[in-house]
């Protein structure tokens, strides 16, 4: 088929440290969207929200035999023991998510033939289990 208007326009291709990092930012939101609305995510921090509350009345409840007022040292132990083992289960799952996600859509076989460094995906799925992992910590706080 014949294009009425002409020629097409000539297309420049960069491979500049600038478009690297446009590329990292843009495949990092990829995998942070993924990663944060999937269930198994939001579940996650339902059980996680659930414990903080749980170990704040806990804590504040009674200390020693005596009711105390949810100060901020009290709730950032609350924070602490609550949300620890919640984002260690986060980073671990979704490591091995994220990493064998490629290879059960068998991407990893032409990764390596994209004009993308390979840096550029495993340090997006690096960013996304720490904004998955800030998530889940300012959940806790709020």
């Amino acid at each position: 088929m014949s294009q009425e208007g002409g020629s097409l326009p000539a297309v420049v291709r960069s491979f500049s440290r600038g478009a690297v990092f446009a590329q990292l930012a843009t495949q990092t939101r990829v995998e942070t969207r993924n990663l944060v609305t999937s269930l198994a995510f939001v579940v996650i921090c339902l059980f996680a929200t659930a414990n903080v509350a749980l170990t704040a009345y806990a804590v504040t409840d009674t200390l020693g035999g005596t009711s105390v007022f949810p100060v901020t040292a009290l709730m950032l132990r609350a924070v602490d023991g609550g949300m620890g083992l919640f984002v260690v289960i986060v980073v671990v799952f979704y490591a091995g998510a994220l990493v064998h996600k490629e290879r059960e859509s068998r991407f990893d076989q032409i990764q390596d033939a994209l004009p993308v460094p390979t840096w550029v995906f495993l340090g997006s799925k690096l960013f996304a289990l720490l904004v998955a992992s800030a998530a889940l910590l300012t959940i806790a706080i709020l």
